[in-house]
């Protein structure tokens, strides 16, 4: 099994929340993720960068042409400190206290999510997922 691309996964991440943050239907794409783009293309295919972003490849290979300077993604100590990234972009923070709670949402079409302290973050992490698509 291959370890995660933190690079690939922030610069993913760091598209989907200007898309899903983005004002009005078709705005400009903001230079600084062009650049954290071209710079993935460095040491990946033009191909798998694209279709990780969700980009046309053409448009990727426009920016790269016309000189867009690639940049770097921070690393996890510069955006987290002393805390550290997971393959799903979390940020894990030591525990405050032990929690016994249980969250419990309700659906709209009846259907109870129950997350505990024991469900595990590779399922809570594709229920916000889920969530966001659904929010829409």
């Amino acid at each position: 099994m291959r370890p995660p691309d933190h690079e690939l996964i922030y610069v993913r991440e760091s598209f989907a929340k200007w898309r899903y943050s983005r004002p009005g239907a078709k705005p400009r794409i903001p230079l600084e993720l062009k650049s954290l783009a071209v710079g993935l293309i460095a040491s990946r295919s033009l191909r798998s960068v694209a279709d990780a972003l969700k980009l046309n490849c053409n448009t990727l290979r426009d920016w790269r042409d016309q000189g867009i300077m690639p940049s770097q993604v921070p690393t996890p100590t510069e955006t987290t400190s002393s805390s550290q990234v997971n393959e799903y972009n979390f940020v894990e923070l030591e525990p405050a206290m032990t929690s016994e709670g249980t969250i419990e949402l309700l659906l709209p079409t009846g259907i109870l999510l129950k997350v505990t302290p024991t469900t595990p973050p590779a399922y809570v992490a594709r229920l916000v997922s889920a969530l966001r698509c659904v929010e829409r």
